[in-house]
This record gives structure tokens, C-alpha cells and sequence, in this order.
């Protein structure tokens, strides 16, 4: 059944398309300028360790699970293969957002060694090229709100501001119904083709399947392969979905700043969006602050722009909550959301 199907027509509240892009909505205090000028220094080493430790994290799981079936009962063995599942599509949701990193040249202002980087240890094992997902995703930030926006069009058409968190089931739900054709646009936008797809599955002979084999066998390289591939199609597209329906309110906005919504709190942070990818709001306000600095600048932030951002920014701390404004006391606040 095509989503046009389940979807309520107009649930989201966008019944058009402006031709003209959002405002930025925001001017920061001109005494941030010499901090904002430091957190957009790169640190290669920096990304290139988190990239390697959602690979270690990833195959340690995947290698406790195939351990689990030799020597624990059948079903606790299961239960250490479904952690392994989840924690894997998490790292493949990791590797996802540093390849994002890489569309901005996060990686390294030496624009040929980040997309080699970013291509050979991250694009490529989830199936995906650095320049092609650039192209489209320059779009989301240049003409954000209008109909050239790749994001808004999913918005619009999967009605995703609409998705019900009024409790766990009707979430479940709502973000299954959306899943099948959720996950054929955002393959669609980030411009993957067949030597992509032909190229990632080279990248997994290469670095995971033959070492594997050479190491521990051919069922053991079958197993980690097998469990990679099943969290990458099962696990990695649901939590794909329910982290591109966190991050904005284009209904309700007019400016950027205002239509970004922040995912903070634990949950969000570890496995939504991992890598501070949930600081959504200040990536969208500088594109080309790398992941490691933006939670020092959110705090800076809070602390010395307490009126212009920190009592006006979209929030949320929990999966299911709508995103709120700050307010009160922004220090208390502050603590409290990471939590």
C-alpha cells in the first residue's frame, strides 16, 4: 500500500511549496566571534578515531554474538545477536553522520584527502559516496523550506511532523507505516547509483569478509557479513527514519533557526544521533563546525546568549517528547539536558 494510502493528506500542515528560502532567524553576539572562529578548526585524527571506533564497537558485538552460539544457551544467545543487531545499525547510523561530516569538508579543509577519507572509512560500508550525498544535501541547506529541499519534500509527503508520539505504540506505528517509502526517497536524494552499491560491497570483501575468513573461518566471515548486512536493511533504516523526523517544524516556522529542532538527553545522543549529530539547530546555523565542537558551542551558547538562543531554541530530551522552547532558569536547564 503506497503511503498516500495511510498518510492523512495535509496531516503535516505544509500545503505548499515557497519559492523562497527560510531566513537564517539568528545573529549571534558579536563577542562570540573568536570562539565561533575556534570551533571551526578541524581535527582530522579526531574524526577519523570516531570512525574507527564505530567499526571496533560494531564487530566486538557482532564477534560476542558469534561466540554466544558456541558456548551459551540458544536463547541468551539470541538475546547477545539482537544487542549486536541494534548496536551495529547504530554504528552504521554513526558512520552515516560522519560521512555527512565529510559532505562539508568537517573531515579536513583538504577537500581531495576528506572525501578519500571519508569515502574509504565511512561512505562506502554504508553504501553511499561523500559527493554524491553533497549534491543533495547542499540543497537542504541552500534552499531550505522550498520545494528544491529534499528534506521538506519527505516532510510533505510522509507527513513526518505528524508522527504520533502520544505513547510507544502509536509511534511504533506511525514510523512503520512511513518506513518502506521513507527509505526509497532518502535513498533517491542522496544519489546512490549501482557502482555505489557495487563499490560497498567490494569495501565489505576487502576489509570484513576475507579477514574474517583468513582468521576465523568461513562460517565465522558468513556470520559477521550476515549480521552487518540484516542491521544495515532491518535496524538502520527505522532509526534513520525516526532521526530525520526529529530534527525539524517546517510548519511552524519561517526562519531556519526556529524550524531546527535540537535531540539532546542520553538517548538521543548515544543512538539517534550519535556523534552530536542531535546539536541539529547549530549545524544548521554553521554548516562547517565539525561534530567534536558543537557541544562546547551549544554550552557557550547557553551561557552567553542566554535570551537570543538559549530561551528560543527547539528542543527535546526524550524520543517522545514534542520539541519545546527553553525557559527559566538556563543554567538549571542546561544540566538537566543532558541527562
Amino acid at each position: 500500500m503506497g503511503v498516500a494510502a495511510t498518510i492523512p493528506a495535509g496531516a503535516v500542515g505544509i500545503d505548499a511549496f515557497d519559492d523562497c528560502a527560510y531566513r537564517r532567524g539568528y545573529s549571534h553576539p558579536s563577542l562570540l566571534k573568536p570562539l565561533l572562529d575556534r570551533s571551526h578548526k578541524t581535527l582530522l585524527h579526531r574524526t577519523v578515531a570516531t570512525a574507527l571506533s564505530d567499526h571496533v564497537l560494531s564487530l566486538g558485538f557482532i564477534a560476542a554474538a558469534l561466540l554466544s552460539y558456541r558456548h551459551w544457551p540458544p536463547l541468551v544467545a539470541a538475546l547477545v545477536h539482537a544487542s549486536a543487531l541494534l548496536v551495529t545499525a547504530r554504528c552504521q547510523r554513526g558512520l552515516e553522520n560522519l560521512a555527512h561530516e565529510g559532505s562539508h569538508y568537517n573531515w579536513t579543509r583538504r577537500r581531495r584527502l576528506n572525501d578519500f577519507l571519508a569515502d574509504g572509512l565511512v561512505a562506502l560500508p554504508v553504501a553511499s559516496r561523500v559527493k554524491s550525498y553533497r549534491a543533495g544535501h547542499a540543497l537542504h541547506h541552500g534552499r531550505f523550506g522550498t520545494g528544491d529541499d529534499p528534506d521538506l519534500q519527505r516532510y510533505a509527503v510522509l507527513a513526518l511532523e505528524a508522527v504520533d508520539r502520544s505513547s510507544a505504540r502509536r509511534f511504533v506505528v506511525a514510523v512503520a507505516r512511513r518506513l518502506p517509502a521513507y527509505t526509497a526517497s532518502w535513498w533517491r536524494s542522496i544519489g546512490t547509483a549501482w557502482h555505489t552499491a557495487v563499490g560497498g560491497a567490494l569495501w565489505h570483501v576487502c576489509f570484513v569478509m576475507v579477514p574474517v575468513w583468513l582468521a576465523m573461518g568461513a562460517e565465522a566471515s558468513i556470520f559477521v557479513s550476515g549480521t552487518w548486512m540484516a542491521a544495515f536493511v532491518l535496524v538502520l533504516p527505522v532509526l534513520r527514519l525516526i532521526a530525520e523526523s526529529n530534527e525539524h517544524v517546517y510548519s511552524e516556522a519561517r526562519t531556519v533557526f526556529d524550524a531546527t529542532v535540537s535531540n539532546l538527553g542520553i538517548c538521543n545522543r548515544l543512538v539517534i544521533h550519535p556523534h552530536n549529530d542531535g546539536f541539529h539547530t547549530l549545524h544548521h546555523l554553521w554548516p562547517r563546525v565539525p561534530h567534536h565542537q558543537l557541544a562546547k558551542l551549544h554550552a557557550a551558547l547557553l551561557a552567553l546568549d542566554p535570551d537570543g538562543y538559549g530561551r528560543r531554541l527547539r528542543y527535546r530530551t526524550k524520543l517522545l517528547q514534542r520539541p519545546v522552547a527553553l525557559s527559566g532558569d538556563l543554567a538549571g536547564q542546561g544540566r538537566r539536558e543532558d541527562r
